[in-house]
């Protein structure tokens, strides 16, 4: 199993948290007619989705930047770029083997740094031009493609 890098977990921890504090919905069951509670498994910004991913059924995603989608599932979820993103990234980003070797999807845990680290300026915009925030994802980007793609983390930072 591959471990997760802490940054990137508490930033999810932090999302699935807020999605534990939406309000649940009460619905009517029409065979009980009893009052029913569902609670709502959504991400505030998301929008839901039938798209299969790699890790299953996705329930919803968060658009980043044209080209650029992050879905989720009820257990994991990743980046998803479109072909003309793919094409756009560095060299060293393209050669990257993904998880299950997905060309165009990369995994939440280890894979998200390639994506964050290919289109820096997308993920300032969707951050909100949150300097301190995009150097600390900055920073946990650089320690994850470090961790789990070495060979790439040596081709973009030019180490031999």
């Amino acid at each position: 199993m591959k471990k997760t890098c802490e940054s990137e977990k508490k930033r999810l921890d932090k999302l699935r948290t807020i999605a534990d504090t939406i309000p649940v919905v009460k619905k009517k069951n029409r065979e009980t007619k009893e009052n029913q509670v569902r609670p709502s498994y959504s991400i505030p910004n998301a929008e839901r989705s039938g798209v299969r991913t790699p890790w299953g059924a996705s329930q919803g995603q968060r658009h980043v930047a044209e080209g650029i989608d992050f879905f989720y599932t009820a257990g994991h979820g990743g980046y998803k770029i479109s072909k003309a993103r793919f094409n756009q990234m560095p060299e060293a980003f393209r050669k990257a083997i993904v998880f299950g070797n997905n060309v165009g999807w990369y995994e939440e845990d280890c894979d998200w740094s390639i994506v964050f680290l290919a289109f820096p300026t997308e993920f300032l915009n969707y951050y909100g031009q949150d300097a301190e925030l995009f150097q600390k994802m900055n920073k946990s980007a650089l320690r994850c493609l470090k961790q789990y793609h070495p060979e790439v983390y040596k081709l973009w930072m030019g180490v031999e």
